[in-house]
């Protein structure tokens, strides 16, 4: 197996960090020299993962000012979960993933789930509707 570049370990401890609320939604980061130290990872590094959160709508960095932690229940997407939980190697790379945290993703998802639903539900067109008939009745061999 591959060794996780630096960028990707900082990554994974934020966001680990960020989804067990050890780092609350509003909290300012310290800045990216102090990141960088406490981290032990060059800033460039840094400068990549906190742009790659940042993309994943967990971060809002805001030039001259600081790094704020967005609320992911309300910002973050679906690649949020995605990189929390690996398809792959998930114990071997070092992320947190253990009952606990599944739980905590179960449950989110059930919250989340049926509102997901209702909005594409509103947004959907009869021709998608006909469209999901139809490759239902195609699966099922009907």
């Amino acid at each position: 197996m591959a060794k996780k570049q630096a960028h990707q370990k900082v990554a994974n401890a934020l966001m680990r960090d960020i989804f067990f609320h050890k780092i609350k939604p509003g909290e300012r980061l310290p800045s990216e020299r102090e990141l960088s130290i406490s981290m032990n990872v060059d800033r460039t590094s840094l400068r990549v993962a906190l742009k790659q959160l940042e993309a994943m709508e967990l971060l809002d960095i805001r030039p001259g000012d600081g790094i704020y932690v967005k609320d992911f229940l309300k910002h973050a997407g679906i690649d949020f979960l995605r990189a929390l939980f690996p398809q792959k190697d998930a114990l071997e790379d070092g992320l947190a993933v253990d009952m606990f945290m599944i739980d905590e993703a179960w449950e989110w998802w059930i919250i989340f789930f049926p509102d997901m639903i209702k909005l594409a539900a509103t947004r959907a067109s009869s021709r998608d509707l006909k469209k999901c008939r139809f490759y239902s009745r195609e699966n099922l061999n009907v």
